[in-house]
């Protein structure tokens, strides 16, 4: 049995591998992408695996005016750096999916974030401006990205701490340490900012 997994930093590590590796994710900056858990609400093999929480307004705006009401969006750092986004994966749910399919939560959330890395969401034109017009072809364009990446990755060791389910996991270590970081909410500023 091995002594301690860091799932955090793990994810942090695969995150840095695909931007190095996958084009159209290079604009991310594993370090400001913070991986933390939530419990999954519905168990099952269906629903939510994961999640992703910007940590600023549109366009990378710290302040929104929200129903004429000006608001904030908390600041985060970890380990010396700024983070812009949260990666919430739902456990046990994720933990116990293949490993393909970790990879397709994980590169569905990635895709996700702003080609500016600005703390904002990549939008796309139109009422659906977070998948597009069809989330299916949103899914698809990530199931490509993912099947790229596995060609590229081969067996990289990257990859070893995803082959494991939670079961799995807890045999193979003594203790896994996850960061725990609670749902940012934007903030009422008590008056209009200059």
């Amino acid at each position: 049995m091995l002594e301690t997994l860091d799932y955090s930093k793990q994810m942090s590590e695969l995150i840095a591998d695909i931007a190095s590796r996958c084009a159209p994710l290079s604009h991310i900056q594993a370090h400001q992408v913070l991986v933390s858990f939530s419990h999954a609400k519905i168990p099952g093999p269906s629903g939510l695996f994961a999640k992703i929480t910007p940590l600023k307004f549109e366009g990378g705006e710290s302040k929104a005016k929200i129903r004429g009401r000006w608001y904030q969006m908390p600041e985060l750092n970890y380990n010396g750096h700024s983070i812009l986004y949260i990666i919430y994966l739902c456990i046990p749910k994720f933990l116990n999916l293949p490993l393909k399919e970790k990879l397709v939560t994980i590169f569905h959330e990635l895709y996700h974030i702003s080609p500016l890395f600005n703390g904002d969401i990549r939008r796309f034109p139109g009422r659906n401006y977070a998948h597009g017009p069809s989330k299916q072809k949103y899914n698809e364009l990530v199931q490509k990205l993912v099947d790229q990446y596995l060609l590229d990755a081969g067996d990289s060791p990257v990859l070893d701490f995803l082959k494991w389910d939670a079961a799995g996991l807890s045999k193979r270590y003594k203790t896994i340490t996850v960061v725990k970081v609670p749902q940012p909410k934007p903030f009422l500023l008590p008056e209009v900012p200059k």
